[in-house]
């Protein structure tokens, strides 16, 4: 019984000597036999590459490599489901064929001889599949990525004020985003190296509105007001107030914000919806697009002045308006004359500006932390008299005369920003000092008559 049992033993060795022997002889050929060629199991892009040498391998993929990348694209795609798609070939981009081989050459050749056999041997059971390396221009990359990112930038939109029957109404601000570049490069780049072509989630950067509707709900105090009337006879004029009223209406200042009235209404051009209108020019009144806007820059400006806050820019026009008193209108003109002013205020304010049957309303709202003050804006106006000029005519009859031009008084005028409480002035600011030139009488006269020296 003894014998049998270790007869039955030393069979069971010898066979897995036999097997061990055949492993390891296996094995030792696959190293041998493939020490100048890929390992047995390898496959490149599903292309059978195994006992290969790097030569007959790259000429193996040559004319794959040339044909695949003909018409591949890469799309990107973003977390609205916008999508931009670049053409490889814009990219000047090619098949490495050289990195792909070596990936591939090193399989079954990193580690210790034991482990490299292993390595082979499991190949035998578990082929491995390397991917075609893509080679491109980086700086290509780069172009196309910069005019990506202009096509999924999302701008935020800050919360909005709007004037409904007196009441103020916010609207929720929008978070914008943006392409981060750099870590959507990287993962191209990840991804062209492992030949993958399936589309890549491009990686985002969120961006801040600068106003939230939380910031807004603390506006509940009415800084200043001005109200001017329109002639509604004048229609293309009330048309063009309406249009400058609407692109005003609205705006949101945060705390140090500049406005700028040119700014905000964009060209006057008649395909924006500007008609001709009366206008200032100098000294004369001509026709226009956009003629009438200066009233709602003038009724914004001293609406500014009633909140106290500072005022960077600003011009009056050639002639007294009829809308407000002289020294408190305002005009602009081109790009170079505007209304300028800033938000002084510790917090957002929130413009309106609407039209009301004649009348031009328009609002300034913030957060008064100063209630018992008091704002009042006064003028010091010096009149100055027409002067007199004479024309002779020698077609009239002799002795005779006709006013040509009735003349029109000038002005110069001081404009004081005054602040009170209790009673008190606390401050005085000199805002202004405007002039407005007379205009003269012009009187034409006929040549003297006989014997008037007599």
């Amino acid at each position: 019984m003894q014998v049998q049992t270790n007869r039955a033993g030393a069979i069971t060795f010898l066979i897995l000597l036999q097997v061990v022997i055949s492993f390891v002889g296996t094995a030792g050929f696959l190293l041998w036999s493939g020490s100048d060629k890929l390992a047995a199991g390898i496959t490149i892009a599903g292309m059978e590459v195994g006992q290969l040498t790097e030569q007959q391998a790259i000429s193996t993929i040559a004319t794959y490599a040339n044909q695949c990348l003909t018409d591949a694209k890469l799309e990107l795609v973003a977390s609205d489901g916008k999508r931009w798609v670049i053409d490889l070939r814009d990219l000047q981009a090619f098949v490495d064929a050289e990195a792909t081989i070596e990936a591939a050459w090193q399989i079954g050749r990193q580690k210790t001889w034991w482990q490299n056999m292993l390595a082979r041997v499991e190949l035998l059971f578990r082929p491995i599949d390397i991917p075609l390396k893509i080679g491109y221009d980086p700086a290509q990359l780069w172009q196309s990525l910069a005019q990506a990112k202009q096509y999924f930038y999302r701008p935020p939109i800050n919360a909005r004020a709007t004037l409904i029957n007196d009441k103020i109404e916010i609207t929720d601000e929008k978070v914008g985003s943006e392409l981060d570049l750099d870590a959507t490069i990287n993962i191209i780049q990840s991804r062209l190296a492992l030949g993958d072509l399936s589309p890549v989630p491009v990686v985002e950067r969120e961006i801040a509105p600068v106003i939230t509707k939380a910031e807004l709900a603390g506006i509940t105090d009415l800084l200043g007001i001005c109200v001017t009337r329109l002639d509604l006879n004048e229609r293309e004029r009330t048309e063009n107030i309406k249009l400058a009223a609407k692109a005003v209406d609205g705006t949101v200042l945060g705390p140090g914000q500049l406005f700028s009235f040119n700014k905000q209404l964009g060209p006057r051009f008649p395909e924006r919806g500007y008609k001709k209108a009366p206008m200032f020019w100098h000294d004369q009144v001509i026709l226009a697009e956009g003629g009438g806007v200066c009233q709602v820059a003038t009724t914004l400006y001293n609406a500014v002045l009633q909140a106290n806050l500072e005022v960077q820019q600003r011009f009056p026009h050639t002639q007294p308006v009829n809308y407000v008193p002289p020294g408190q209108d305002a005009t602009i003109a081109g790009e170079e004359v505007d209304l300028k002013f800033s938000n002084t205020t510790d917090g957002p304010i929130f413009i309106s500006a609407t039209v009301d049957n004649d009348k031009l309303i328009v609002r300034i709202f913030g957060v008064n932390k100063n209630k018992e003050q008091h704002v009042k804006i006064l003028t010091e106006k010096q009149t100055i008299e027409p002067k007199v000029v004479v024309e002779t005519d020698p077609s009239l009859t002799p002795g005779s005369m006709w006013i040509k031009t009735e003349g029109k008084p000038g002005y110069e005028v001081k404009v004081y920003r005054v602040v009170e409480q209790s009673g008190q002035e606390l401050s005085r600011q000199l805002i202004s000092t405007d002039l407005y030139p007379a205009k003269p009488t012009v009187v034409v006269v006929g040549p003297k008559p006989p014997n008037f020296n007599k």
